[in-house]
């Protein structure tokens, strides 16, 4: 949960090679980031595509609900879904996104 958003592209790719390896015949994987849908998408230092580094120095890279699928091409989708909500800060509506999924391994 809001961890893979934090790599960089190719850090992306050896964490989805290594959660196949790691991962029993019939495990699961609950995977959830940000989405591009989420009100600080496109805000700080693009620093890769779609990953922009906030003042603190802490890059996030923003997922679509695509991406998320084709991440994990060796394990089967359980569920896939963007979770929305609003967030108010300072009588401000901010709109919150993030994908949330289930991948399978095989047996």
């Amino acid at each position: 949960s809001h961890i893979t958003a934090h790599l960089n592209d190719n850090g992306r790719q050896k964490l989805a090679v290594e959660v196949f390896r790691l991962l029993v015949p019939g495990g699961i994987l609950y995977f959830r980031d940000f989405s591009t849908k989420d009100f600080r998408y496109g805000h700080g230092l693009e620093t890769e595509a779609r990953t922009f580094a906030r003042k603190n120095g802490i890059a996030t890279y923003y997922f679509t609900r695509e991406e998320v699928l084709t991440l994990f091409p060796h394990l089967s989708v359980q569920s896939l879904a963007e979770h929305r909500w609003e967030m108010r800060v300072r009588g401000i509506v901010l709109p919150r996104a993030e994908i949330v999924a289930e991948f399978k391994k095989p047996a």
